[in-house]
Order: structure tokens, then sequence, then C-alpha cells
């Protein structure tokens, strides 16, 4: 069983409030929307957060339909009445909170609506004893509540629910039988919850919150998980902190009545240390390796004499047009190289021009010009999706074509949103040095990584070192992490 398919996909309701009216006696906010909007992004973006897409709503001030009392009412009930017993329910509310007591005496307490027109009059507001229990009648096998609001603490109870560690097949388990409902609030009971962080568009605390659903490796595990607890411990420290160097006094606070563990996320790297680079069952379609060196043209064009009377680029067609005479003879050595050592028969290898072809895969040779007279010689090799499960046979095929190349590239079979990648890697010890919509940049020790549209390059790493009969396995399980992202990125 998959962690993913145990985890149980998440549906989410975020409710953000700025337009108040000031005759309610709440003044107007200046968050609360962006807070919602953003919670909302983050389920989008994170694919290790396991979110269904088609059930992603909002309900802010900015939106078209505003968060009256009637309107949260009528969303939090179609929220309850879509999710299935295999589906986590999230309902996220960012907006005043309020308690007044009760005829009986005791305490209760109010989210506030857009339309609220009283702080006095319980008909006014939403009573939060009964959005709980309309949350508990739906049939989600996990129920979390998420309040950014004043006043909103409920009391600490129960303790830590994940252990240090547990095998992936048993985690799997423990999760599918996870059941409850956990609440998280920006502050205790008698505190307000500042909307002062170190982004102005958000508040404190689910500036924090947003932090750590987009895989913030302080609030994972040890096991790489976000779970409540991770959860909970990296908001509450952050908050606090913050508010202390603010001079206000905000504690976030958490209850939790749940049979097992809750699991936000899984930004696990590989379950197993891999014993190679396995392409297998992802959506890679070619596997190329590049080297490169340095090359004069006059190597290959010998008699140029007046070089001011060529441009650059038809110098670059001329070589290349020479260039399978010119390797001629290193071509015909590699070929045979290549046959003896994977025993391919006579037919199944050929020479044509500048590049070799052999089953399920190709090698050849291009010309880079730098300037007139000098440039490089870019040598590919190609290996189509038939070599995959074999990967001692790729390494060989390299050393047997005499390569040590300095670029490994992943030739995606379907696009991919480079961004996404981002939170994945940050917490399998990439660190993100350049960050563009169409490409990505990530350094991890030697190792480079690009992540574009369409394919995924590597550098530093050797093919001995991922392929073959000398596995580095802490490398090989570096770069393979990348591969276990492939598997959910939009």
């Amino acid at each position: 069983m998959l962690l993913k398919e145990a985890q149980g996909q998440v549906c989410v309701l975020a409710i953000g409030i700025d337009a108040y009216d000031k005759s309610s006696g709440f003044p107007p906010l200046n968050t609360c929307s962006n807070d919602a909007i953003e919670v909302r992004n983050a389920f989008q973006d994170v694919w290790q957060l396991n979110a269904d897409k088609n059930r992603l709503y909002t309900l802010t001030s900015k939106g078209d339909i505003k968060p009256s009392r009637g309107e949260i009412i009528k969303a939090i009930n179609r929220l309850s009445n879509e999710v299935g017993p295999d589906d986590r329910l999230l309902l996220y509310y960012s907006g005043h909170g309020h308690r007044m007591k009760a005829e009986d005496g005791s305490d209760r307490f109010y989210l506030v609506p857009q339309d609220c027109y009283s702080d006095t009059e319980p008909d006014a507001l939403i009573l939060f004893d009964k959005i709980l229990a309309t949350i508990n009648k739906s049939e989600a096998k996990l129920r979390i509540l998420i309040l950014d609001a004043c006043m909103s603490g409920p009391d600490i109870t129960g303790n830590k629910l994940l252990p240090a560690k547990y095998s992936p097949k048993y985690l799997a388990e423990y999760m599918q039988n996870t059941t409850g409902v956990a609440i998280i609030s920006s502050s205790r009971a008698d505190q307000t919850s500042t909307t002062q962080s170190p982004n102005p568009k958000l508040s404190l605390f689910t500036y924090y919150f947003i932090k750590a659903l987009r895989g913030e490796q302080s609030a994972l595990d040890d096991t790489m998980l976000l779970n409540i607890n991770s959860l909970y411990e990296f908001i509450s420290t952050e908050v606090h902190r913050r508010a202390k160097s603010y001079q206000k006094s905000q504690l976030p606070s958490i209850n939790v009545q749940s049979s097992g563990v809750i699991i936000f996320g899984n930004f696990a790297q590989s379950i197993l240390s891999p014993d190679s680079f396995d392409l297998e069952g992802y959506p890679v379609r070619t596997l190329a390796f590049k080297e490169k060196e340095g090359m004069d043209v006059k190597d290959v064009l010998t008699e140029i004499r007046r070089w001011s009377a060529y441009s650059e680029e038809y110098l670059e067609g001329k070589v290349n047009a020479n260039l399978g005479s010119y390797l001629e003879e290193t071509l015909g050595k590699k070929t045979s190289n290549l046959r003896r050592a994977m025993g391919f028969s006579v037919s199944d290898v050929s020479v044509s021009e500048s590049s070799i072809a052999f089953p399920g895969g190709c090698y050849y040779c291009e010309y880079k010009a730098s300037n007139i007279k000098t440039g490089t010689l870019i040598t590919r090799l190609d290996i189509e999706k038939d070599w995959f499960a074999r990967s001692s046979d790729i390494a060989s095929i390299i050393e047997s074509l005499d390569m040590t190349p300095d670029e490994m590239v992943l030739e995606l079979e379907k696009d991919i949103s480079p961004e996404t990648m981002i939170p994945g890697l940050e917490t399998r010890g990439w660190t993100i040095t350049s960050q563009l919509q169409r490409k990505i940049v990530a350094t991890a020790s030697t190792y480079t990584l690009t992540a574009e549209y369409s394919r995924i390059s590597f550098k530093g790493f050797t093919p001995r070192e991922l392929f073959g009969d000398k596995i580095n396995k802490d490398k090989t399980a570096l770069a393979s992490s990348v591969l276990a992202l492939l598997t959910g990125v939009p």
C-alpha cells in the first residue's frame, strides 16, 4: 500500500474575511482574504499534500460570493456532504473570532461572518460548536480545523501521536486506520492573533502554517512527514518567538482526538536506499549523457587560409558536414567496442555520418562554434526506455563508447511545472539557487540539478555511481529522490 493512498486525499475549504462593517463592533482586517487564498494555493501547488484539486474551495471578501453567515454555513455543509470515508476534510478560517457567555453561563466561541451586525447577538454570529457538529457528521476519515482568529484557542489535549519511526508498510497501514478530529488555532483563548508577520500580506500564524505546508524542513518529523505534531511544534515555536519580537504574546494551541497518526503531507525520501538509479515506472522518455571538449576548426577544415572570408555560422555548418569523415576511425573503434561489449550482431550496430545507431539508443556528435576558429565538440548518448530495467548495461554502453559524461539528462514524457518541485527538493537536501517559472536550479554538495518543463539534468554524478557494479548508495539515493518527485509533479 502506498503512503499516498493510505493518507487519503484532502478536501479544503479556506475562508478569509476582511471587510467587516465597523458598526458591527468588529474592525476591518487586511490579511485574511490573502491568508485563505494562499492556504488554498499551497494545497494546489504542493502535491505531497495529496489534495483533491477539484475540491479546493475558497470563500473570501475578495471573491464574487461574500462570506456571509448563510454562505459560510452553506459552504461548510457542501464540503461535509462531498467528502467520502477515505478523504480528509480541512476547514481553514481567517477572520475575527468572538467569545460570549451563554444563558447558562458557559463560555461560547463564535466565528464572525462578514455580514455580522452585532457583537452581542448570537444570531449575528456562527456558533463554532455547530460548525464542529456539521463537520463531525461527514464521512471523512479525518476532520482538521485551522483557525487564525482572536480568542480561538481550545484546550491542549493529547500526546505525541507519531512514534519516532515506523517502517513504510506499517506506517501506511497505521495511517489508513487513523480517524478523528484535530483543531489548531492561532492563539490561546485569552489572546489576540496578530496580522504582523515577515510577509505583510499574511497574518503571523498563517505565514508559518503555509511555510510548513510547503515543506519547511524544520516542520517535518525525522521520517520527512508533516504530521499534526511536527506541524504544531514548528508553528507554535515560530509564532511565539516572532510575536515576542513584536512585543506581543501569542501562542497557538491544539486539540487532537484521534485514533492514530494525522498526516498533512509526505515529503519522505525514497523508502529504501536504491541499488541503482532505477528509471522504471517514472515518466522519463529518454536518458541522455553528454560530454564536451574543445575543438579547433582547422582540425577538420585543414585548408582554410583566409579566416575573414567566412562567418562563424558558415564554418560551424561546414565542420558538422565533415565531422563524420574526421571522426570516421574513432567511430569505427567505438562501434566495434559497443558491439562486442553488448553482444550485438553486426547488423544491429551502424555508423551514419557522425552517429552510431544501436538497438534502443543512439550516439552522435555535434560541433558548436564559440568563435570563427574554435568551438566545442558535444557528444551525446541517448538511451531509450527499453534499457531502463537494465541499469548495469547502461553503464557498460557508456564505457564501451569511452565516454566520461559530465551531464545526465532525463527527457520527460510529459511537461512539468518546475516550481512545484521546490518543496520536495528542499526537504531532500537540495538548495534552490535559481527559481523561475520555467526553470529551477538546485545544488547539493558538488551536484547540480536543473529542472525545466520537459527535462531534468544532473551534473556531478558519474555513471558508475548510479548504474552498474560500483553503486554509491548515498549518491544514488540523492538522485533517485528526484525521481520520486516526478510521480506527483503536475
